[in-house]
């Protein structure tokens, strides 16, 4: 049979068994998942009858996509990309993980495939990449596996993908050195861009440009 390693927090299954959305605020690991699943108008959908197998990325999975990306899949322009995403990890059904195979392909709620492998010591990944770390979470309209890694869909360029919003006009600093950045060159160019840096307030750019911070300091010389 197919196993797979739990992590040290499973989630748990009372009694009387709680649906999708329920299990997931329950376990207290999913509130990015939540949160996107709200946003794309989808908590209703996993709270129906399905049964529907969830594939679920934990907090930390969200936390390790490249910077700025959750914040970019929020914004309202993005929703359609948000919920092809999320889609991605939803397949209609409840298929528990003695059923999955090494090579099985699942066709999922957002037309892609999704495709199974399983290593020789018996860990399942899905698309190579996300491995499930906590299988057969059973819950009254089907079952959550969940998955150290957000699954994307095919062609999903993040860099390129961040260009779509304002997360490209956040600007990283060092501090000590006077420079910020944003995007592709410093701070100039774009008053509207600005400049933060934990701990320290957030100007515009403008704001930088008038004190004298206006893309003269070599980049070399920022540290990056």
């Amino acid at each position: 049979p197919v196993t797979a390693p739990t992590t040290s927090s499973p989630i748990l299954n009372p009694t009387e068994l709680p649906n999708i959305i329920e299990l997931g605020t329950e376990a207290g690991d999913f509130g990015t998942l939540l949160a996107a699943l709200d946003a794309a108008d989808l908590t209703d959908t996993l709270e129906s009858d399905g049964p529907f197998t969830v594939f679920a990325p934990d907090d930390i999975a969200f936390a390790s996509l490249p910077t700025g990306v959750v914040d970019c899949l929020l914004e309202p322009q993005n929703l359609d990309t948000l919920k092809a995403v999320l889609l991605l990890h939803v397949v209609e059904g409840q298929i528990l993980a003695g059923s999955l195979s090494d090579g099985m392909l699942l066709p999922t709620l957002n037309g892609e495939e999704t495709r199974v492998d399983i290593d020789v010591d018996g860990n399942v990944f899905i698309n190579s990449v996300s491995q499930v770390v906590s299988a057969d979470n059973l819950a009254s309209n089907g079952v959550v596996h969940v998955i150290n890694n957000v699954l994307l869909p095919v062609g999903f360029d993040a860099g390129a993908f961040l260009t779509t919003c304002g997360a490209g006009n956040i600007c990283p600093s060092v501090p000590s050195s006077g420079c910020s950045i944003c995007g592709p060159g410093f701070c100039v160019g774009n008053p509207d861009a600005v400049f933060s840096f934990p701990g320290q307030p957030s100007v515009p750019c403008g704001t930088l440009e008038e004190a004298g911070i206006d893309g003269t300091i070599d980049l070399g010389e920022c540290g990056f």
